[in-house]
């Protein structure tokens, strides 16, 4: 499989501290979604750090006249499922006194997302840039901000989990320990692998079958258990557990929006920390160190 690194370069722009404004986003059954612009043109935006690229969906690439080169590039979305892609020329995606992403865009068919949200997409921003900064999500409220990565600072009422290689938290269900996933495009609590299902949650209440559309726009039948789901000093007695996670690298499965939306939160992946704010802290005033504005080059991995 050809690495869409080797032609993929992004640069990112924060405004400064003091000029930045909140984002208000839809939250389809727990999708992030949010509007944006490219080349000036609006487009609709799903936050998803468990896609290994920021896409494009090639119809839209089409609408905005934007130039297609190569072929036989691959990504990653946060399913475990390769999708085949295609570079694009030099694009700006910008959230006015947000951020601003630079650099060729990765295009792909991203109807099927689309059709399972019952809404646009666009744009699916992945973690070659949510890698790079840190995000507050408010979810009462429908907004959320960009900083600087590794610039959030716990103040008092937050409880603090780290985050180790690969994204992930450890955490407990009914006491065997788990490596989870932090994936803002699964929309449960967690989904575990084969193997981590046995060992935690195999005699946990069943709650029965169904169905669980991830942010590939794919539909999986699912078999879900009531199980106790510790993680750092955050104790959730009854969390629904799903099974059907495709194992990737040492992660035991994915922790989803159904955990990450129960409150304020900030996602700090270059800082490996995921901060749960107290109610009263949504406007972070006290939660950032402050930082002068500054490009940034990365690369996707």
């Amino acid at each position: 499989m050809q690495d869409a690194a080797e032609t993929v370069s992004l640069r990112l722009r924060l405004p400064n501290p003091d000029e930045r404004r909140w984002i208000t986003f839809e939250a389809p059954d727990r999708h992030i979604l949010f509007s944006a612009a490219i080349n000036g043109k609006a487009v609709t935006v799903l936050l998803d750090n468990g896609a290994d690229r920021t896409l494009i969906d090639r119809g839209t690439a089409s609408r905005l006249a934007l130039k297609i080169r190569g072929n036989g590039l691959a990504a990653v979305t946060s399913a475990m499922t390769t999708i085949e892609t295609m570079a694009t020329e030099t694009v700006t995606i910008e959230i006015p006194r947000a951020l601003r992403v630079e650099g060729p865009m990765v295009a792909s068919n991203l109807a099927p997302i689309a059709r399972a949200l019952g809404r646009p997409v666009d744009v699916v921003l992945g973690c070659e840039v949510l890698d790079e900064v840190a995000v507050m999500i408010d979810p009462s409220a429908k907004r959320m901000a960009f900083h600087t990565g590794a610039s959030a600072r716990p103040e008092a009422g937050t409880t603090r989990v780290p985050i180790d290689d690969g994204g992930m938290v450890s955490a407990t269900l009914n006491g065997p320990s788990v490596r989870l996933k932090l994936d803002l495009g699964f929309n449960g609590v967690v989904r575990l692998s084969e193997n981590a299902w046995r060992r935690s949650v195999r005699d946990g209440v069943p709650t029965g079958t169904g169905s669980q559309t991830t942010a590939d726009g794919r539909t999986r039948m699912t078999s879900s258990v009531l199980a106790a789901l510790r993680i750092g000093a955050v104790n959730v007695p009854r969390a629904t557990v799903l099974d059907g996670y495709v194992p990737a690298g040492n992660a035991d499965g994915l922790l989803g929006t159904g955990f990450l939306a129960r409150g304020p939160i900030i996602l700090d992946l270059k800082g490996r920390q995921l901060l749960l704010l107290p109610p009263q802290a949504r406007q972070a005033s006290r939660s950032w160190v402050p930082a002068r504005s500054k490009a940034e080059t990365i690369s996707p991995r």
